[in-house]
């Protein structure tokens, strides 16, 4: 019984952190054309929202699957506490692992930029 607990535990986090990836992976596209701005941030939390809604939307007409607000509910908070985290480790603390991880990201696509000739 307690092993079907923990399953059931599980799957109902799995929303937090797949739309926290989805968020993460979103940024570091962003960062592959660029600096992080506040208003790429907030376009990266919208798409990775949007894409929970239309996964729900999608949800209603697959057999055995329903539309959950509690599911749209876990998908934004997984993507708010990763935006949460990204925000402060990349505007906020210069010492911290994930944003030398970031700026080393978009760092990466100003020396692609400088090589491309036409």
């Amino acid at each position: 019984m307690e092993v079907l607990l923990l399953v059931g535990i599980g799957f109902e986090l799995f929303h937090f952190f797949q739309f926290g990836i989805l968020y993460l992976l979103i940024i570091f596209a962003f960062l592959s054309f660029g600096k992080l701005t506040k208003g790429i941030e907030i376009v990266a939390i919208i798409i990775s929202a949007s894409y929970g809604l239309i996964d729900e939307i999608h949800q209603m007409y697959v057999p055995f699957r329903s539309f959950s607000i509690g599911d749209l509910i876990k998908d934004a908070v997984g993507v708010l506490v990763v935006s949460f985290i990204i925000h402060r480790s990349y505007f906020t603390k210069s010492q911290s692992k994930l944003g030398a991880l970031l700026r080393r990201i978009e760092g990466l696509s100003k020396k692609d930029n400088r090589n491309i000739s036409l």
